[in-house]
Parts: structure tokens; C-alpha cells; sequence
């Protein structure tokens, strides 16, 4: 197989077997639902896929195809191995393309550069690039909202640092895609390798911060019992100053300016094999309109000050039986939906 193998990838079946399939779990069980709909990047060994299946998240069809998955793929030989990896009802529900260039695509501005350049405008090759891309853009936005979104970018979302960041930009855009189905959950991973820690974010991350602990009391008193820490800067673990910040201005301010109330399943950091250092961050997003829950966001903001992120290295996860055992099963179980389709 080419590529990563993440059928060894310890630390990252860590975090989704304690974190994602819990969570996904309590979230169809509170909203119940007989089928959820899900959203992932899955890779062609489609772990998050196998894992909530085993779970009971998602479930297959007498065909033993798997409906209500849409996957997005940015390299375009890998589609073929995932659509015989998964089993989707039709090819289609695997979508190429890059899932934030997808997503923010502004098609009026696309139209109107078009018109402006005239009956030769696919000369441009800019301007095709972007016209190529836009039947399976219009494919991933018809497909919107979904009940679970793995948005696994394997990214950073801090490097650039926000608004110029097209990872943080595409989750602003899936708050407003979601608009109308009540409440959704979503998986955020990002690299927070070293160079994504200089990347100039905390600017943003100090900036509002401050504002919140001037504004809520609550807020303030917890920076101060927690971490003996009366403003930003003076937090003294750059990690911890990391999820606070990721978490109110990542997370918190773009949602609540769509209308979703943010409630944190869990924050966790993790190490792949080679030391590179990611951050997953699970939220469930309750839809409220256009009045936000003052109470519920200092409460989710204090509960990350008091309790996240959880740590796991990849030394600890190899060694962890229950969730190695976990991926077992996993593993095994997409083998047994892999034999049904051998033919005879």
C-alpha cells in the first residue's frame, strides 16, 4: 500500500476509539436517530468508517454496501481503493478534490471572472483549475448537512495563522452549510507541529482571550485557580495556551456567529510514530439561532481551561490493550465485509 499505513497508527486509533466513536455513540443515541449521515476523509484503509460501523454508528444495507457516507479524496488513484475498501451504494459518494478548495469556492466570483475574460477565458489555466473543480464542489455541497464531519485534514489550521488559513475558512463555511438540521458533531484535527506554534497565531489567540476574561468573571476566576494566570500571555504551557485559544477563536466565536451553542466532548494531543505532534478537537454544535447561550459558552470555555487537552503519546497507545484490541476488530471487520464482495 502506498502512502501511510494507519492500520499502525496507535496514537490516532487512541483518540478515535476513546474520543470519536464515544462520542458518536452518545451523539446518535441523544438524537435518536435509526441512520446518521457522515462526512470524512477517510483514507483508503478507512478506519473511521470500519470503527463506527463497529460501534453501531453507521450501518450497512442488505447489500452489505454502506449508505449515507460521503468520503472526500484529494489524489484521484486512491478513489478506485476506497470505493472497493468501503462499499459505498454508488462510486460517486467518494468526491475528489481537496475538501477546503471544494468548500470555499466562491462560484459568483468564479462566474464573474469568467464572464470577464471573455469567450477565451479557459486559456487561463487559473481560471480552468478553478472551473474543473467546480461539478464536484456543487457534488459536496448538495450532500450538506450531515449528522457526524471528520474533518481530518491532517493539516494545520494555525499555519497560517487564521483568517488566511483555507482549513479554519472551510469550517466557518461547513457552520453555515449545517444551518437547519439542530445539532451535528465534527472532529477537527490539526498538526501543531513546531513550526505551526511560530506561525504568528497567537496574535489572534491573545487578543481574544483578553476579551473574554475582561468580559466573563467566570472565565477570569478560572484562568486564575487553574493556571495561576490572569491574562494570555501569562499562561506558562504554550500547548495549553494552544486549545484555549483554538477553542475560543476557532471554534467558539465562528460558531456562535453562525447561531451554534458548542459543547467540548474532548481536546486531545497526540504524537504520530516520526514525533509529529497533532490536536484533535471534538465539539458537538446545537444549533440556537441567532441568540447565544452566554452561560453555555463560558461554561464550555472554563471546562477546557480546568480539564483538556488529554495527552497520549504514541509509545503509550502501542502499549494501551483495550483500544489496540479495538483496532483489531476493526481491522478484522472490514476483512469480513472485504471477502463478501470476492467473487465466487
Amino acid at each position: 500500500m502506498n502512502g501511510i499505513d494507519w492500520d499502525v497508527r496507535y496514537s490516532k486509533h487512541w483518540v478515535r476509539y476513546y474520543g470519536w466513536c464515544r462520542a458518536s455513540r452518545s451523539f446518535k443515541k441523544r438524537q435518536k436517530k435509526e441512520q446518521v449521515k457522515h462526512l470524512t476523509l477517510s483514507d483508503v484503509n478507512a478506519l473511521d468508517i470500519y470503527a463506527l460501523e463497529l460501534e453501531g454508528v453507521l450501518t450497512r444495507d442488505d447489500d452489505f454496501r454502506i449508505p449515507n457516507v460521503v468520503i472526500v479524496e484529494s489524489e484521484d488513484w486512491k478513489i478506485p481503493l476506497i470505493v472497493q475498501a468501503v462499499h459505498p451504494p454508488v462510486p460517486s459518494a467518494v468526491i475528489l478534490g481537496k475538501i477546503q478548495e471544494l468548500i470555499n469556492l466562491d462560484v459568483e466570483q468564479l462566474k464573474s471572472r469568467i464572464d470577464q475574460s471573455g469567450p477565451n477565458w479557459r486559456r487561463s489555466r487559473a481560471l480552468r483549475l478553478l472551473a474543473d473543480k467546480l461539478p464536484n464542489h456543487e457534488l459536496l455541497i448538495s450532500e450538506f448537512p450531515f449528522d457526524i464531519i471528520n474533518f481530518d485534514v491532517q493539516q494545520s489550521f494555525i499555519n497560517p495563522p487564521p483568517p488566511g488559513n483555507s482549513f479554519s475558512r472551510a469550517f466557518e463555511k461547513i457552520l453555515r452549510l449545517q444551518s437547519g438540521i439542530g445539532a451535528f458533531l465534527i472532529f477537527l484535527t490539526s498538526r501543531v507541529a513546531d513550526d505551526d506554534l511560530r506561525s504568528g497565531y497567537e496574535n489572534l489567540f491573545r487578543r481574544d482571550v483578553n476579551r473574554n476574561i475582561t468580559t466573563y468573571s467566570g472565565i477570569r476566576d478560572a484562568l486564575n485557580s487553574s493556571l495561576k494566570a490572569d491574562e494570555y500571555s501569562e499562561i506558562q504551557d504554550q500547548i495549553k495556551r494552544l486549545v484555549i485559544g483554538f477553542a475560543k477563536s476557532l471554534v467558539a466565536l465562528p460558531a456562535n456567529e453562525s447561531g451554534w451553542n458548542v459543547h467540548h466532548h474532548g481536546m486531545y494531543i497526540y504524537d504520530h510514530p516520526q514525533g509529529e505532534r497533532m490536536l484533535n478537537v471534538m465539539v458537538e454544535l446545537r444549533e440556537v439561532g441567532p441568540v447565544v447561550n452566554d452561560s453555555a459558552y463560558v461554561r464550555e470555555i472554563v471546562k477546557v481551561i480546568e480539564d483538556m487537552p488529554t495527552y497520549v503519546s504514541y509509545d503509550e497507545a502501542e502499549k494501551d490493550e483495550e483500544a489496540r484490541g479495538h483496532l483489531d476488530r476493526v481491522i478484522r471487520r472490514r476483512e469480513e465485509i472485504q471477502a463478501k464482495f470476492i467473487p465466487d
